[in-house]
């Protein structure tokens, strides 16, 4: 599990080798308003936030999804119904830019990326 309170991304490059040749299996990560400068003026209220449309700085929960991927891994949001554990699907096509709430208010969001050799 990774949690470098807001350098979660740069931990995943410097992992960059595990990750291609599926060393890790899974692996978590946190993503929060501090990834990135748009997310940080949205949540610091400097920056109105921003419509699924509009280009977002990087690292943010798109490039993540799509590094992650580029090496093997599916990727999901860590959530919950009614108590209940979710895992939501969010790489290739299950992904949708409406999952990205970071820019719109303060986020933490759990994400989990699971090699695709873990996957039933």
């Amino acid at each position: 599990k990774g949690d470098a309170e807001g350098h979660d991304f740069q931990i995943l490059l410097g992992a960059r080798r595990l990750f291609s040749e599926k060393r890790v299996g899974i692996v978590t990560v946190e993503l929060s308003s501090t990834w990135n400068v748009d997310y940080t003026r949205v949540w610091q209220r400097l920056s109105p936030p921003t419509s699924a449309m509009e280009h977002i700085a990087e690292p943010n929960f798109a490039s993540v999804v799509d590094l992650m991927e580029a090496w093997g891994y599916e990727g999901f949001l860590i959530g919950n119904l009614h108590s209940t554990p979710l895992l939501i699907p969010v790489s290739g096509e299950n992904w949708h830019p409406r999952f990205d709430i970071c820019r719109e208010e303060f986020c933490f969001l759990n994400l989990l990326f699971a090699s695709e050799d873990e996957l039933p």
